[in-house]
């Protein structure tokens, strides 16, 4: 009897997977970037993809998982997933969005990174020295240059892209 009951308080405490759209992905979440992980990578090619496959969606469409530890109630680690979550929070910084905070997403032990994220935060332009992590404003700029372009063909399409963060979906699989 104790054993059945222990196994039922075990499965009720398995958290599933939830499904978040990215503009509520960093909503009363902040997400952190352990020491293991790699430094953000994604160049023009993977972030251009990105941009165009929320563009060209059409409803609700998936980007795929992000595997994460929760090491406190609402800060969680990212074991999978931290190229596109950062490339994710770059965009929304672009934006301006409302649901993103300062703390939304930091890296345990890149300095140089935080500082560059932070201070993008407060402000859309940095110069790459050596004080400012150059990966990650170079992924900023990315963005930046892809509504630029988009702009000048149609005025309207940096709020149809808008418009298609809300379906836009990211499973959160906690381990």
């Amino acid at each position: 009897m104790e054993k059945d009951f222990r196994w039922r308080t075990m499965i009720k405490s398995i958290k599933q997977p939830e499904e978040f759209n990215l503009k509520n992905i960093f909503i009363g979440s902040e997400y952190i970037i352990p020491i293991y992980q790699r430094n953000y990578a994604w160049e023009k090619n993977e972030i251009e993809k990105l941009l165009n496959d929320i563009y060209d969606s059409n409803g609700r469409y998936y980007l795929g998982s992000l595997i994460v530890d929760e090491i406190s109630p609402n800060t969680f680690s990212v074991i999978d997933g931290q190229q596109r979550l950062t490339t994710i929070f770059l965009l929304m910084m672009f934006f301006r969005e409302e649901t993103l905070s300062k703390k939304s997403l930091r890296f345990e032990a890149r300095e140089k990174s935080n500082v560059t994220l932070n201070d993008l935060y407060e402000t859309k332009k940095l110069d790459k020295d050596d004080f400012y992590s150059k990966e990650i404003i170079e992924g900023y700029d990315v963005i930046k240059d892809f509504f630029s372009v988009a702009e000048t063909k149609n005025k309207e399409y940096k709020n149809l892209f808008k418009s298609k963060l809300s379906n836009i979906l990211i499973i959160r699989i906690q381990v």
